[in-house]
């Protein structure tokens, strides 16, 4: 047991802060159930930094979330997950970044409720991160990763100041072949 983490948490997902002073992780609730994780990861969970001078312990994510693959930029002191409702099996997710210098949270691509056209861009559905998703040119950072796009897998990227997000991989149909 480590002091300042509940024993009502799981613990996973765990990475040291930028100073060793500190660690990110996913904490899921063992309440109301304790196990499922394997093929689902709709289950209630929230991100936390546990500071080690104090045992502190502060919730980064927002409550009454289910959140998923975690990162952290070095260069912007940016922590970047993704989450969902508790419901549903692998919805619509948001991505949020948290400034951990400011403290502040911000939803930087939100869910799609509803597409106008057969093209646009349908939200986020992100099964996988890669280890080091970030892409930077000059005083520019991006996330890359990969979400379904319809019936397709696309490399997309996204500006997290800006909020901008830029499908990289062709659009269906285009010459066949795999971008992912």
């Amino acid at each position: 047991c480590i002091d300042g983490i509940p024993e009502t948490l799981s613990v996973g997902q765990a990475f040291w802060d930028a100073n060793d002073r500190g660690i990110f992780f996913i904490g899921w609730k063992h309440f109301p159930r304790r196990l499922g994780l394997k093929f689902c990861n709709n289950r209630k969970s929230n991100v936390y930094y546990l500071q080690f001078s104090d045992s502190s312990l502060e919730l980064l994510s927002f409550p009454d979330r289910s959140v998923s693959r975690m990162q952290y930029s070095v260069p912007s002191n940016t922590l970047i997950f993704f989450d969902q409702p508790d419901v549903g099996h692998e919805s619509c997710q948001r991505l949020i970044a948290v400034d951990m210098k400011a403290k502040t949270k911000t939803i930087i691509i939100d869910v799609v409720e509803k597409m106008t056209a057969a093209n646009d861009f349908p939200g986020l559905y992100v099964y996988s991160v890669v280890t080091r998703p970030w892409l930077l040119l000059g005083d520019t950072e991006k996330l890359v990763f990969t979400t379904q796009w319809r019936s397709n897998k696309a490399i997309v990227s996204v500006d997290v100041k800006t909020k901008h997000l830029t499908r990289i991989s062709p659009p269906v149909p285009e010459p066949a072949g795999s971008w992912t």
